[in-house]
């Protein structure tokens, strides 16, 4: 019988998070080399947000640091926050675990960047680009003490992590098992790589188990995935996603080859990850299968799975695969959790998904023989009761990894137990638990909350934030009444408050007078009260983990201030209020008769303004009780005068409000008291042991200490002093982010208050609460909801806005110019060089007959040589290269050109021969229309290198033909050209056929094969002149360079066919040197050109050859 806990080595997932692909940013153009290239991939599945975009403060990372951390490092981060919010874990609880890290990944990608550029490279590059910090990293942000291993078995890695992890689990040396999977495609490197090998499909998709299935298309993606033993699972009351009831991995062994799987291998770690789990074949309906698209892996894997399976099923009731693959690609590194996370979502929702692209099976599956079916829609789960997954994964090494899932609903029901869960259970209601705050609140606010747009926050550090208390003259009756009822610790605190002014002789009820309105603005009643509400908002605020790094009072608020920073006792702080507000209530009635009575106003003034201001009011008698603002000062005085500045104030339309104070703080009329206000006060305490808030005092302008906060002359100073919050709050910006100010709004204040006038007292704290969590204060939610369990809560909420306003990206030169580089032309110059210098460009090319086939057809003496005209070509694509993007060439001029040496083509990618094509422009200040360019061409084979070519060569622009007499002398050349061409062609009367002629050729070590004999209706007059026709209609000579080089390799075989040579024993002759030749950089590609008509004339110098 199932235990009511879980059995002992079930795994329950109880959080996860993705990111996967979007986009596509494969700049394929720049890498394809060839026509049979072994890079073959036109893109893929791509993230769509940008990998340099990083929260480096968040994760306490330096911005130097952050730029050179491989950005799978960086995202990895990101996504394990999210699973951890999604199983609604805070980070404060992870710290000091024993929590689990299984990081995969297969590619190093950022690694290779770094390293395109040793000789340039950031200090931490080292944990930068080190795979096993991907693990470690996120050991040391969340202060994880389990193990911290990373994994690469190529493809199958994740899920073998998640094999790892359970192992990890069970034997309880982990307590949670954090699991990760990462894949980023930053360089075409490894994506070659993979090219040269076959792997990869020329779709870029990935055709699983489709008869279409040529390789699969690389993609990018990163999960997380939070593990915990059932029973601990269910004990802390997390939310159960689905429960891993085996795992298990193994080897392939030997195979034919390195990379071919074994389906024997497969078949048996299956059973074997079966029987060990105690289960039985028959409840499985769905196999999320690792399916690449391969035309060689997907059929060895449906064998293994149809082996295993088949007997348990039949045509009726099939066993269903399909991958996730063709969703988003072969994630590689990752892609076992991301077939995880679409088997734990087809659980909970009972649905089997459609594989994506399927038209026809692979003919090489016999899915009839092994009862397997690929699902083309989405199936409601075929069976009643569990609902159970296999997941499937290998790498191209051998290793093999199978998982066995269970649904959270059914596995707990079967066993009586109680939890909670995502899974849409038979009758089609979603039974996940949802907390809310307000047990009043309605859907309707949930709704709104979901919707909101998330509040930036500056990161999670240590998060600096100042209470600011209001002295009195801001109260008000009632001013927190409702916060008695629903925050027990705000009652308890004004109980204990109470009882203390009780034992000071207070004979009046505390509670009575903070709701009644009559005496609320009078000092006795006041001054006590306010500081009653302040500390206990104070002890509020802290019981949700709401506490200052620094405080600041105004006037009185000084004592709740004090309070706060353990400078005062509690008793203490009630003594210093208690009496001020007595004292100040007798000064208040015995002057109340009397014409000398006092008054306080607060005036939208500067402190330097003042004295002109009542000057020429002709107002005597006021000074500045209090400097608030840089415009805003506090006045005192007989109350007549005082109310003559609210007058004179009101008619120049300034602001100004009479304060409810009664007497006239901080001016010489307190005198009066203070000596009974110190012997009532007494010896005062201070908290033991001394807090390390600072306090920033506004009667010294400076830090106060402790012991001078304990003495009763600093609070009879308090009282009869004037105040200024200018030096204060200067101070108190460099410790604080966020200032909180605990008390009633005032006038003459802007901060973000506790409590305002004609509100809820429990909204509005609840309104500074969440601002200050979503600012990164460290906020007991829990605390603020007075919920004392753990609790459900509500699966899928709003994620933290990460801030992604900022770039991190340390990456040299040489490797920027060698991802971003521009798509290559034709088929000879090649790539631009990494090393690029738009001043001295550099191209690279390897050539070879398996990358170029049609250049076996150019074999000289029995060696496949490039032809004389490619290395033209190569020239002058390398000329046109560099020809501003808002300019059109017309042509190019040639003054010399020199074939120096012949470059050798080697047969296989083995043999290739590297070529390098070398641009130096030649500034001629009487050319400002032209630009001439010498350019040389080298060959490097047999670790030897050699100078092949040289010339210079001329761009000539379009809009150089609209000059004055251009583009007449222009056509009077082409008039001139067709007239000697027709001239030529009249007397060429003998016809010679073209076979002939290239039999000929090949006689003479001319071996030119079809891609080369294109010349047609040849006709010679037996001299000197030839004329004949190219055909260019057919598409393989369709190129993304000017010309191909078979077309004007042609164009200098008229030489030998106006020649004697092709009748005579002629020695080979190949061309050596060029002079005055001037090129169209226009008309030579089909279809704009159906044919070229071809006209040659030689003279030959018998000891010197032709010219």
């Amino acid at each position: 019988m199932p235990s009511p806990t879980g059995d002992n080595n079930d795994i329950a997932v109880i959080g996860f998070a993705f990111k996967l692909p979007q986009d596509n940013r494969m700049n394929a153009e720049s890498f394809i080399s060839g026509e049979k290239s072994k890079f073959n991939c036109r893109g893929g599945y791509f993230i769509k947000d940008d990998p340099a975009v990083f929260d480096a403060p968040f994760f306490s990372i330096s911005t130097k640091e952050a730029a050179a951390i491989d950005p799978m490092q960086r995202w990895t981060l990101e996504t394990s926050y999210r699973a951890f919010e999604n199983a609604g874990i805070p980070v404060s609880k992870l710290r000091g675990s024993s929590t689990g890290v299984f990081s995969a990944s297969f590619t190093d990608d950022w690694s290779r960047i770094i390293s395109q550029d040793p000789d340039s490279v950031e200090r931490t590059a080292a944990t930068g680009t080190a795979s096993s910090l991907i693990s470690n990293r996120l050991s040391w942000y969340f202060d994880l003490r389990g193990p911290s291993v990373h994994i690469d078995t190529a493809c199958s890695s994740s899920l073998f992590a998640v094999d790892m992890a359970c192992q990890s689990l069970r034997a309880g040396e982990t307590s949670t098992a954090l699991v990760t999977g990462s894949s980023l495609i930053l360089t075409p490197t490894f994506t070659h790589f993979l090219s040269n090998l076959g792997f990869l499909s020329p779709d870029s998709k990935c055709w699983a188990f489709d008869d279409r299935a040529n390789g699969y298309g690389r993609g990018e993606g990163f999960v997380a995935l939070l593990l915990k033993p059932v029973a601990e699972a269910l004990r802390d009351g997390n939310m159960i996603r689905a429960v891993i009831r085996g795992s298990g991995s193994n080897q392939g062994g030997q195979t034919s080859s390195l990379t071919q799987p074994s389906p024997r291998a497969q078949e048996e770690l299956i059973r074997h990850v079966y029987r060990k789990a105690g289960l039985s074949f028959d409840k499985i309906r769905y196999v999320e299968a690792h399916g690449t698209g391969t035309p060689v892996g997907d059929p060895i894997e449906a064998k293994a799975i149809g082996s295993v399976f088949r007997s348990h099923r039949s045509a009726e009731e099939p066993i269903y695969i399909g991958s996730v693959k063709t969703n988003i690609g072969h994630l590689e590194g990752s892609s076992g959790l991301a077939g995880v996370i679409k088997s734990i979502i087809s659980l909970e929702k009972g649905i089997i998904p459609p594989h994506a692209l399927f038209e026809k099976i692979n003919p090489d599956i016999d899915a009839e023989f092994y009862n397997i079916a690929i699902p083309t829609q989405p199936i409601d789960w075929p069976s009643k009761g569990i609902r159970r997954v296999s997941v499937n994964s290998f790498g191209f090494g051998g290793t093999n990894t199978h998982v066995i899932l269970d649904d959270a609903y059914y596995y707990m029901r079967e066993r009586g137990i109680a939890g909670n869960h995502c899974t849409r259970t038979p009758a089609g209601v979603p039974l996940n638990a949802i907390l809310k705050a307000d047990s009043g609140a309605d859907d309707d606010n949930a709704k709104a909350i979901s919707k909101a747009q998330p509040v930036r926050s500056g990161g999670s550090g240590d998060v600096g934030l100042a209470f600011v208390f209001t002295g009195q003259g801001a109260q008000y009756a009632g001013m927190g009444w409702d916060l008695l009822h629903d925050c027990p610790v705000f009652a308890e605190a004004l109980e204990r408050i109470h009882k203390i002014y009780a034992s000071l002789g207070c004979d009046r009820d505390l509670l009575d007078e903070l709701q009644s309105a009559s005496n609320i603005d009078l000092p006795e009643y006041s001054q006590p009260i306010s500081t009653a509400v302040q500390i206990a908002l104070i002890e509020l605020l802290g019981s949700v983990n709401i506490t200052p790094k620094v405080v600041v009072g105004h006037s009185s608020g000084e004592i709740a201030a004090a309070y706060a920073a353990g400078a005062l006792t509690l008793e203490s702080a009630c003594k210093v209020s208690y009496f001020r507000g007595k004292l100040a209530g007798q000064l208040r009635r015995s002057l109340s008769s009397s014409p000398s009575a006092d008054a306080m106003i607060s005036v939208n003034l500067a402190e330097d303004e003042v004295p002109t201001y009542l000057e020429k009011a002709g107002i005597a008698g006021v000074g500045v009780a209090c400097v608030n603002s840089p415009l805003n000062c506090t006045l005192s005085g007989p109350e007549k005068a005082i109310d003559a500045v609210k007058r004179q104030a009101g008619q120049d339309g300034i602001f100004a409000q009479k304060l409810k104070t009664g007497v006239a703080y901080h001016s010489s009329a307190m005198l009066a008291i203070a000596d009974e206000y110190m012997r009532l006060m007494g010896v005062l305490e201070t908290s033991t042991p001394p807090s390390p808030i600072p306090m920033v005092s506004t009667v010294t302008g400076k830090v106060v200490r402790p012991a001078v906060l304990g003495t009763a002359k600093y609070w009879v100073d308090n009282m009869v002093s004037p105040t200024s919050s200018k030096s204060d709050l200067r101070r108190l910006y460099v410790v604080a982010d966020t200032l909180a100010k605990a008390g009633p709004r005032a006038k003459n204040m802007r901060y973000s208050s506790v409590l305002y006038r004609n509100r809820s007292g429990v909204e509005t704290t609840l309104e500074l609460v969440g601002r200050l969590f979503s600012h990164g204060h460290d906020v007991s939610i829990a605390a603020v909801n007075h919920h004392n369990g753990e609790g459900a809560f509500l699966v899928e909420c709003p994620q933290y806005p990460f801030d992604h306003s900022k770039e991190y990206w340390a990456e040299s030169r040489i490797s920027r110019d060698y991802r971003l580089r521009g798509a290559v032309r034709g088929e000879t110059l090649g790539f631009r060089a990494s090393d690029w210098n738009p001043l001295a460009p550099t191209w690279r090319n390897f050539l070879s007959v398996e990358s170029w086939p049609w250049l076996a057809d150019h074999n000289i003496s029995n060696t496949v040589v490039l032809p004389a005209a490619a290395m033209l070509v190569m020239a002058m694509e390398a000329a046109l290269q560099m020809v501003p993007p808002n300019r059109t060439i017309a042509a190019f001029s040639i003054k010399e050109a020199h074939f120096k040496n012949p470059i050798v083509v080697g047969e296989t990618l083995e043999d290739r021969t590297e070529t390098v094509v070398e641009l130096k422009a030649l500034q001629k200040s009487y050319e400002k229309s032209s630009t001439w360019s010498d350019i040389r061409i080298f060959s490097y084979r047999n670790k030897e290198c050699s100078e092949c070519f040289q010339a210079q060569i001329q761009v000539q622009y379009q809009e150089d033909l609209a000059l004055p007499g251009v583009q007449q002398e222009k056509d009077l050349l082409d008039r001139e050209t067709l007239r000697r061409y027709e001239d030529a062609a009249e007397v060429c009367t003998r016809s010679v056929d073209s076979q002939v002629f290239y039999r000929n050729a090949a006689e003479h070590g001319l071996r030119y094969g079809d891609w080369f004999q294109l010349l047609d209706d040849i006709h010679w007059d037996g001299q000197q002149n030839a004329v004949a026709r190219i055909d260019l209609s057919k598409p393989r000579f369709n190129t993304t360079s000017m010309v191909h080089p078979a077309v004007l390799d042609t164009v200098f075989h008229m030489i030998r066919a106006s020649s004697q040579a092709f009748t005579s024993a002629a020695a080979t002759n190949v061309p050596v040197k060029i002079v005055n030749a001037w090129f169209s950089a226009t008309g030579w590609l089909s279809p704009e050109t159906g044919s070229l008509r071809c006209w040659g004339i030689s003279n030959v110098d018998q000891d010197a050859g032709e010219d």
